[in-house]
């Protein structure tokens, strides 16, 4: 009888090892997840590579500086958006670019460490703003208000899943909102561009 509960006992401290071991790994995997640093990219093919990947989903595409506070405030409206809306076919993708002296990759890096959700599928720093000067065009077609000629910036555009980008550029957004000199009726809008996205999403049931 002794022999048995001290058998029971020993089962007992295993199991109990064993599942404080599964914590501790769980935990260092999630803490590995977020101190990973973002990527550097010098073109367009990292991001176009990543957003085609990603055909038949629904696609926000942001360019944002990682110390000027209301391109901050449109990064966290993205991450507030994936935490309401649940649903695996929405992607994001973030371009930080240098626009602002206080800009820099380690300022980037955390700050991209705010989100830790799987749906943010790119994270990157283009140091000298290839994307930005590509979506310029971009801008000056969507928006003829937009009379800004330098990389574009504090922007975010939507694409529908079935919209493919050009080779070498990107395509016109199904919708978009920015915080810059364009369109007042296209200033960043939670609500309407919650709204949007779900419309986009809708189309896919």
């Amino acid at each position: 009888m002794i022999k048995l509960k001290i058998i029971s006992m020993m089962l007992i401290t295993l199991v109990i090892c064993v599942l404080v071991f599964q914590n501790d790994n769980i935990g260092s995997t999630l803490e590995t997840n977020l101190i990973y640093d973002i990527q550097e990219v010098t073109d367009f093919s990292s991001l176009q590579k990543a957003f085609q990947q990603d055909n038949g989903s629904v696609r926000l595409v942001a360019l944002l500086s990682p110390s000027c506070p209301y391109c901050i405030k449109g990064y966290r409206y993205m991450i507030k958006l994936l935490g309401e809306i649940v649903d695996e076919r929405l992607k994001m993708y973030i371009i930080w670019e240098p626009m602002l002296s206080g800009d820099s990759k380690e300022l980037a890096d955390k700050v991209s460490k705010e989100v830790n959700d799987p749906r943010m599928v790119f994270q990157a720093w283009d140091e000298n703003r290839v994307n930005g000067k590509l979506w310029t065009s971009v801008m000056h077609k969507a928006d003829d208000r937009w009379l800004a000629d330098g990389p574009a910036w504090d922007v975010y555009f939507l694409y529908k899943a079935n919209e493919k980008w050009d080779e070498d550029k990107p395509t016109n957004p199904g919708y978009w909102q920015h915080q810059g000199a364009g369109t007042a009726e296209l200033k960043l809008n939670y609500s309407k561009l919650k709204s949007k996205i779900e419309e986009f999403l809708a189309e896919l049931n």
